[in-house]
């Protein structure tokens, strides 16, 4: 292509030579060469798609148009238009596949609007035509979802740490790090970056050790980026305070976690006054104790301690949303979650909204997104109204919508597991708002009115582990729907041995406490001919785990290999393993709750402990109903071993199959949890509670 060295007096040139001959070819390749020199990208982008459309073979008119392209996606990119802008990146590498800089371009702009997918399509690309770009490389590694690489793939991430780090943006390379890096690797890499760079990525790097069990690694950062930030960075705070490990390591390594959290959330509240808050948002608020839950102990001064400095903060920033909205609506009831979908919640609590309605109350879902499923809009059509909210408007507008609802209650079928959620009951959003158990645990805010849980799952003196008032409800307190159990199927189809004792541990990795690994090896070594059957469905957590287990495995003489991996699969599939395997093992202090209605369903019964508290003592309440808990099912742990041999017994596990079949409408029973449950709503709606 000719160069012009007035790009301006060119393009007046091209446009008299176009109003003489509209088809002048070399007018209109003056025409989009002057619009790139001039910057007029609109120009050259019309001026080059005319030439390609006369002459779509000739390569430099191709590279013209894709240049003309990217030039303009790189000004709406600058301009924050991320969509034009891959528009535009994108035609450019559908006009000059080997463009130098077009896919790549388009793979930034779809990470910035989170679509990791797209953006590693763009990176295939690209590297497909420029192998070596190191750059590119790394951003491929940030754009992969999974917690671990496949084999192909962790070969190309040990290739890449191989090779010179020069030119590759610090900050990148310790995101990427913080992914798949030894954490002193991606301490180091951070601590390359420049202050500015250290707050822009600190979060994300240290969040990102956190979700890989490296809770020390991710607590510095978090420290950090919190004093770097001079105190004001509140979300770094929280999170350097309230970080826990995935999986603790042992019962110390928990006790050593949570002696941290109490020092730290007191010296938080210590230095609250010194705190920034002009610019504070609720996500910046998006944390929970999630993990304290499974720790066997009592969370409620954590919990209560955390709450508190959530309240404190949202009266200074937010003080109109202290005080209940109106309630316009008298019989009008706001259901709030991120979980109205597939799930243990969806399905615990989905007839809590046909029971509403037929009593007359007006029902209306919130479903936080971005996930959705056929079972949310099945939900949604049984409710008076669904809501689905898309995360990108604002949480802080999610709280003017629900409080212009003018509920007379609001129900957070749980809180904790969903981080941005939690900070929400900080607030008042209806005149009378409540929690249930779809998190088991209490949540320490003095804003709820009640706490919705199972009588019978809670030992005594239960008001003294909760914050909120007890209100009780017999039986399951949940019109739980039974699965359709599938068609039997052989153990070698389900990738399980044909012979010996198969004991089932279908539980997340983060669910099993350091106490359980003996008691695993103990049951182990007192049934020879016995594996345990474990699911691999988190992959960060399983190498954690196992050198955690083969500690106890070792002490006991058991062999490794008896443990059996399986992978994830779909719930047909999941109840078919249920019916091929001889006995569940129930989770020490937080105990199976959705996994042991299968089991129950699927005729495998479930060996259990009472646990201190509601969490641990789900299962337990379940046996008894079934008439059970006298036949050896719910023993102590150090009973298990003992028992397991003769409770496995095939002529002891056909009587004890015989009667979970004979008792387990009595576990599925809902009337009497409706009639108290609907007594509670009448109550809480009338503001008599």
């Amino acid at each position: 292509m000719a160069l012009v060295k007035s790009p301006q007096i060119a393009i007046e040139i091209a446009k008299e030579l176009l109003r003489r001959r509209a088809d002048d070819l070399e007018a209109w390749l003056l025409l989009g060469n002057a619009g790139l020199q001039s910057g007029d990208f609109n120009l050259a982008v019309r001026a080059f798609q005319k030439l390609v459309a006369r002459q779509p073979s000739e390569v430099a008119l191709q590279r013209g148009l894709a240049m003309a392209l990217n030039a303009r996606g790189a000004r709406w990119r600058k301009a924050g238009d991320e969509v034009s802008a891959l528009q535009d990146f994108a035609q450019a590498v559908e006009a000059f596949p080997a463009h130098p800089q077009a896919a790549f371009n388009a793979a930034l702009c779809a990470a910035a609007t989170g679509n990791h997918h797209e953006s590693r399509h763009w990176l295939d690309h690209h590297l497909a035509h420029h192998a070596s770009d190191l750059e590119a490389q790394w951003l491929w590694f940030d754009s992969i979802e999974a917690p671990l690489l496949d084999a192909v793939q962790w070969q190309r991430w040990q290739q890449l740490l191989q090779q010179p780090v020069d030119g590759v943006d610090v900050s990148l390379r310790a995101r990427v790090l913080a992914r798949f890096g030894e954490p002193d690797r991606v301490l180091a890499a951070w601590e390359m970056c420049d202050a500015p760079q250290q707050l822009r990525i600190g979060y994300v790097v240290a969040d990102r050790l956190r979700q890989r069990n490296e809770s020390a690694a991710a607590r510095t950062i978090f420290s950090a980026a919190a004093e770097g930030a001079g105190q004001q960075h509140i979300r770094a705070s929280l999170a350097a305070a309230m970080t826990m490990p995935l999986l603790p390591d042992s019962v110390a390594h928990i006790a050593e976690c949570r002696a941290q959290s109490r020092e730290a959330l007191r010296d938080l509240r210590n230095r609250i006054d010194d705190w920034e808050m002009s610019d504070l948002r609720l996500q910046d608020l998006a944390w929970s104790n999630f993990y304290l839950a499974y720790h066997g102990e009592d969370d409620l001064p954590l919990q209560r301690a955390y709450a508190q400095l959530l309240q404190d903060l949202a009266a200074r920033v937010w003080p109109a949303w202290q005080q209940a909205p109106q309630c316009g609506h008298p019989r009008r009831v706001v259901l709030l979650s991120s979980f109205w979908r597939n799930c243990t919640v969806g399905v615990y609590f989905a007839g809590w909204i046909d029971w509403l309605r037929e009593a007359g109350f007006e029902v209306v879902i919130y479903q936080l997104g971005p996930q959705r499923d056929a079972m949310t809009d099945a939900l949604f059509s049984r409710a008076s109204r669904g809501v689905f909210w898309e995360e990108s408007r604002g949480m802080e507008a999610l709280v003017d919508a629900i409080r212009d609802e003018q509920a007379a209650l609001l129900i957070y079928p749980e809180l904790g597991m969903d981080t941005r959620i939690f900070p929400l009951a900080a607030l008042r959003l209806a005149r009378r708002q409540v929690v249930a158990w779809g998190h088991p645990v209490t949540t320490g805010f003095q804003t709820l009115d009640g706490y919705f849980t199972c009588a019978e799952m809670e030992p005594e003196h239960a008001s003294m582990h909760y914050s909120e008032r007890l209100l009780p409800l017999p039986g399951l307190g949940v019109a739980y729907s039974c699965p359709s159990i599938p068609p039997v199927v052989g153990r070698s189809a389900l990738g399980l041995p044909e012979q010996g004792t198969l004991m089932l541990m279908p539980q997340s990795l983060f669910k099993v406490h350091p106490q359980m690994d003996a008691l695993m090896a103990e049951v182990l070594a007192a049934c020879p001919h016995a594996h345990l059957v474990l699911f691999d469905l988190l992959p960060q957590f399983r190498q954690p785990f196992e050198r955690r287990l083969r500690r106890s495995l070792s002490q006991h003489e058991v062999d490794p290999a008896r443990l059996i991996w399986l992978t994830g699969c779909d719930r047909e599939r999941y109840l078919q393993i249920n019916m091929a395997c001889d006995v569940m093992l129930d989770s020490l202090h937080f105990s199976g709750g959705n996994t042991s209605l299968d089991a129950f369903q699927a005729g495998l019964p479930v060996l259990s402990s009472e646990g201190k508290f509601m969490r641990g003592r789900q299962t337990a309440a379940m046996l008894r109903r079934l008439g059970l808990h006298t036949q050896g099912w719910l023993s102590e742990p150090d009973e298990w071993a003992v028992r397991l041999p003769e409770l496995v017994q095939p002529a002891t596990l056909h009587a004890t199959r015989r009667q979970v079949q004979t008792r387990l409408d009595e576990l599925f029973d809902a009337e009497p949890a409706r009639r108290a449950w609907l007594n509670w709503i009448e109550m809480l709606c009338e503001n008599r509670t």
